[in-house]
């Protein structure tokens, strides 16, 4: 069987809905064996593929942003934000989602659990404050789009480990770009309060309440703080500061929240095992799908081709960026990362393109498809979470992709807000 085969029937497969893993597995396992390989070593392939220290991280930072959100830090944060300079902006509410937004993406690390977790606790604060449902639920969605670059990054530490980088870097590297994002949707909030008349925040004006508050919510701040000390201090490998983030978020939770139980645990450890079993078994066919890539010679083809079109770098990736948001509609962003990497690093590697700067581009594209309609996933659950219909969610969702696109060219056109983090702190 030759590779134009394979991939007519792995995106018929994709069409028909089977699940991405198993496509993984029959296409690449059908071409392997028409071609030589016998059944038992692409299995055996599978199971060697995950035998790798660099997977445990990936786990580590599964169950410790699971692990952080069921330990209910969330409200000492939102109410220490809101006795800030913050609280006395026009639209302070929508501003703290955003700033509440970064902070949790150091716990979570993915989209989708930070809607489902702090998502609710925001959409339910803006809605009692008069905020309209789809007002509050448009900002969660897209100030939700920072877990992903924020440390810890699943997406990213997986196209470390699929471009063969440095794990700890390419989450360092996630940090400007995350910043750059907040900003920007700052920047749209403060418009949007003018324009709709957005209230002012309307809590306590005591200020021994208000430093009350504030120090309550100090604890909470520090966990991100501890990923961030101990990400750029060099003194732990990356699985090991998974580790040690959900140590001290319950050592935090246990002495000043006094929100610590068993079951929190158990409930935790229950939802991490689902999530990382789908994945590793995902990752385990991945690698199987891989090798086609690799025997085929589809990465040279596609590098060839690239650099056949005279372009340069930057033209190059704004054709890879159209690519990416059209595929993110569509397909899992993780499984996305892990099929189209192998495919297209060489490819931009060969035009000049630092593999780091691809990329933190790469994952803001495929996150930002997850919140395109038709088919983005997270409008899906922005759906299940509020009732509303599919159409007031993505009505809800478009003041805010003129920041999404426009943080993305500004990434894809200066490099350096990528790359100068990684090279200050990991020469």
């Amino acid at each position: 069987m030759d590779i134009a085969m394979c991939l007519i029937i792995f995106l018929i497969l994709i069409v028909l809905g089977v699940p991405v893993a198993y496509i993984f597995f029959f296409v690449g396992g059908l071409y392997l064996v028409t071609n030589g390989v016998s059944l038992g070593a692409v299995v055996q392939r599978m199971g060697t593929s995950l035998n790798s220290i660099s997977m445990v991280a990936i786990p580590m930072f599964i169950f410790a942003g699971t692990f952080m959100n069921h330990l209910n830090l969330t409200d000492a944060i939102y109410d220490g934000i809101m006795v800030t300079p913050i609280g006395k902006m026009k639209g302070a509410l929508a501003q703290a989602n955003v700033v509440a937004s970064l902070v949790f993406a150091g716990m979570s690390g993915a989209a989708l659990a930070d809607i489902g977790g702090l998502g609710k606790i925001e959409i339910k604060a803006q809605v009692q404050a008069g905020y309209s449902l789809e007002e509050s639920l448009g900002l969660t969605l897209a100030s939700s789009t920072l877990g992903p670059l924020f440390p810890p990054s699943v997406p990213l530490m997986l196209y470390a480990l699929y471009a063969e980088q440095s794990g700890a870097k390419m989450l360092t590297a996630g940090i400007l770009p995350s910043l750059l994002m907040t900003v920007l949707f700052m920047i749209t909030v403060a418009i949007l309060a003018r324009k709709r008349n957005w209230p002012y925040y309307k809590g306590t004006t005591d200020k021994k309440a208000k430093l009350k508050i504030f120090l309550r919510g100090i604890p909470g701040f520090c966990v991100p703080i501890f990923l961030l000390v101990g990400l750029y201090s060099g003194a732990f490998a990356t699985a090991e500061l998974a580790a040690l983030c959900s140590g001290f978020a319950l050592l935090v939770s246990a002495i000043f929240y006094r929100q610590v139980h068993w079951h929190t645990f158990v409930d935790a450890a229950k939802e991490s095992i689902s999530n990382i079993t789908a994945m590793f078994f995902i990752l385990a066919a991945a690698n199987v799908f891989s090798q086609v890539v690799s025997r085929a010679g589809l990465a040279a083809i596609v590098r060839d081709f690239v650099v056949s079109l005279d372009i340069g770098w930057f033209g190059i990736l704004m054709i890879i960026n159209i690519i990416f948001l059209i595929i993110g509609m569509f397909m899992d962003s993780n499984v996305a990362i892990m099929i189209f990497t192998p495919i297209l690093l060489p490819a931009v590697m060969a035009v000049g393109v630092n593999p780091i700067h691809f990329g933190v581009v790469v994952c803001l594209n495929v996150v930002i498809g997850i919140f395109t309609p038709p088919f983005g996933t997270a409008l899906f659950l922005g759906q299940a979470i509020t009732g509303l219909s599919f159409g007031r969610v993505v009505k809800a969702m478009m003041p805010y992709f003129p920041s999404l696109l426009g943080g993305l060219l500004i990434l894809t056109a200066w490099p350096w807000l990528s790359t100068v983090l990684p090279n200050i702190i990991y020469p």
